[in-house]
């Protein structure tokens, strides 16, 4: 028998459920990365609705980064259903590919943050296209078109990203570590 199905021995089910709860680690994760009082639990129902609603989100990206406005949910909201799933979802290769979904959250921008991206990827474009002219006054403007729009923004936000990232690895980390507490 499995230990999704039967919890630790002597353990009440929560919920009316014939398992335990598991959603404290989730909730504890969230709590713990915003600095707030953890938000109820969702529904199974709801989970669903916005893990499915981000995926088609993710699915129409084509690039690294996107607008936050994009997201149908608040990424809160978002990231609390992913780690309820991740905990209560049995199906390996599922938990898989919500890690990743949770992970990626943090390529969703602020609009400030987004724009300041992609002006520096299409003046950088613009620039090398410029000189590849050949020409040498194309290649001084290019030059001058690289020095002027300073880079160090775009940088700073990509490597802000890749910290978040790095953090949120660290919270599936510490939430699967709760979760299999629980049925140890």
């Amino acid at each position: 028998m499995s230990l999704r199905k039967r919890g630790k021995q002597g353990q009440k089910p929560v919920n009316g459920d014939e398992r335990p709860d598991r959603r404290a680690g989730a909730e504890a994760i969230q709590s713990a990365s915003n600095r707030m009082p953890a938000a109820p639990s969702l529904s199974h129902r709801r989970r669903r609705e916005i893990i499915s609603a981000y995926a088609l989100v993710l699915g129409k990206c084509g690039c690294s980064v996107a607008r936050e406005s994009d997201l149908p949910c608040p990424k809160d909201l978002i990231g609390q259903a992913i780690c309820e799933e991740i905990v209560e979802n049995p199906d390996i290769e599922v938990r898989n590919r919500l890690r990743i979904a949770y992970v990626l959250l943090e390529s969703f921008l602020s609009a400030e943050e987004w724009n300041a991206i992609e002006c520096f990827k299409l003046t950088s474009t613009l620039a090398q296209e410029m000189a590849a002219s050949g020409r040498p006054e194309d290649i001084v403007a290019s030059a001058r078109i690289l020095k002027a729009i300073r880079g160090e923004r775009a940088v700073g936000i990509q490597e802000k990203i890749w910290e978040m990232k790095k953090q949120r690895m660290k919270q599936l980390a510490l939430l699967e570590r709760t979760a299999h507490a629980s049925f140890s």
